[in-house]
């Protein structure tokens, strides 16, 4: 009778799958415990509206001040650099969470005047305006806390989804017009996770950081 084998890749995935079960039940467990009631808001300047984050009701975009607040728009939506208002249009991240415990990130544009809501770019994280007034986004980005070039749950989520797993460290880093929502640049950045992203990207105007 023959013995099983099992190439170092197969081993290797089996740890994977298992560490990727154990964590899934560890956010479980830890999720029915947690019993914090969260409730902040984020004024939107210039306008009435703000985001809302609480877990006693539906967080998203508002309008009114803290108090009085009417959701609009359901979802967890970034602030500060996460959002971009131009014209009669915001432009924000919405964030989810996987059942592995990923953040995961799209970018959406919410039309002020009927508060429809509709993805601009899956799987792609705002990062705020360069010099010269375009968005600049990273193209299939995981949050830096999920620690993507390290935590092999990143890259397992990626096989489960059949998405296009790149052996190279970074990601694209993209130029959006913020009238229109088009991609104007996509550069390749491997450091797109450093330190000095907004040195290189934000600070500069579009054609300085991506000649």
């Amino acid at each position: 009778m023959g013995k099983a084998r099992f190439s170092v890749n197969g081993v290797m995935l089996v740890a994977i799958v298992f560490a990727a079960l154990l964590l899934f039940f560890s956010l479980v467990m830890v999720d029915k415990a947690d019993r914090r009631v969260v409730g902040e808001y984020y004024p939107i300047e210039g306008t009435k509206l703000g985001i809302r984050y609480t877990t006693l009701e539906p967080s998203g975009l508002c309008e009114g001040s803290r108090n009085t607040a009417v959701l609009k728009v359901e979802g967890t939506f970034g602030h500060d650099w996460g959002m971009a208002l131009e014209g009669d249009a915001l432009y924000v991240n919405e964030y989810t969470v996987t059942d592995l415990g990923i953040t995961m990130c799209k970018l959406v544009r919410i039309d002020l005047g009927t508060y429809e809501k509709t993805t601009v770019l899956n799987d792609a994280l705002l990062r705020g305006r360069c010099a010269s007034g375009e968005l600049v986004c990273m193209e299939g980005a995981f949050l830096p806390v999920d620690r993507p070039e390290e935590n092999p749950l990143c890259r397992l989520y990626r096989m489960s989804e059949g998405a296009f797993v790149r052996e190279r460290q970074g990601t694209a880093v993209l130029f959006l017009d913020p009238g229109t929502g088009r991609v104007l640049r996509r550069v390749w950045d491997e450091n797109a996770y450093g330190d000095d992203f907004e040195t290189r990207w934000i600070d500069r105007t579009m054609e300085e950081a991506a000649p």
